[in-house]
């Protein structure tokens, strides 16, 4: 993997492709985030969905971005890599504890079948998947020991390793390219929650978590 970065083009098209895709909790989401989408272009480097492109997940399909501490035991993050953006051969990100999941505790975490990583996905990760994937795949599992206390509508993101000015995928050419780290809600409660705000610096990104 070359350590360099690129551009990459979000399609638009895709977009109703997603919110067809989710649930109504995401699709209210989705429909308040396309405007800022469609109004930014290019200067939107890294635009975000519910879900995105490399996001947390409560299940091991990418269409539930709601993740659940209702109670005190085992909690999993999945971080899904939907491909959205084309066939892709590894990522460099991070997907760290929210600060808002103070009372959580971060166990383990394991690849996909047949990955191989760099660090880990709270200080930063470069994962290899072991070959050029096509189709949506479980990059990690994280597991937390919960306490059943992360307030409603805690903001859990996917961001840029630390070394990184954006999440990064690695097509099947080597070559890398910025791409965009999504969000879901911990505890997501639909009256209360609203719109995710899209850190913009890093500094931004590192006040969410310890």
């Amino acid at each position: 993997m070359r350590m360099h970065h690129g551009n990459a083009n979000v399609p638009i098209d895709i977009l109703p492709l997603l919110v067809k895709r989710v649930d109504p909790m995401e699709k209210l989401i989705l429909i308040a985030l396309l405007p800022a989408l469609l109004l930014s272009g290019p200067a939107m480097a890294n635009p975000v969905l519910c879900g995105g492109n490399i996001a947390p997940y409560g299940g091991t399909v990418g269409y539930n971005c709601k993740i659940y501490d209702s109670s005190p035991g085992f909690l999993y993050a999945y971080i899904i890599h939907g491909m959205f953006t084309g066939p892709r051969e590894g990522a460099i990100f991070a997907a760290p504890k929210p600060d808002c999941m103070a009372d959580a505790t971060y166990l383990f975490e394991s690849l996909g079948p047949g990955m191989i990583g760099i660090g880990n996905t709270q200080t930063g990760i470069h994962v290899a998947y072991g070959g050029c994937k096509t189709e949506p795949v479980v990059v990690a599992t994280i597991v937390f020991m919960g306490m059943g206390t992360t307030p409603d509508c805690c903001e859990y993101w996917v961001v840029p390793h630390p070394d990184s000015a954006a999440v990064e995928t690695i097509d099947c050419d080597g070559n890398n390219h910025e791409d965009w780290g999504g969000v879901s809600f911990v505890n997501p409660d639909p009256a209360l929650c609203q719109t995710p705000t899209v850190p913009s610096t890093w500094g931004e990104i590192k006040s969410l978590y310890r």
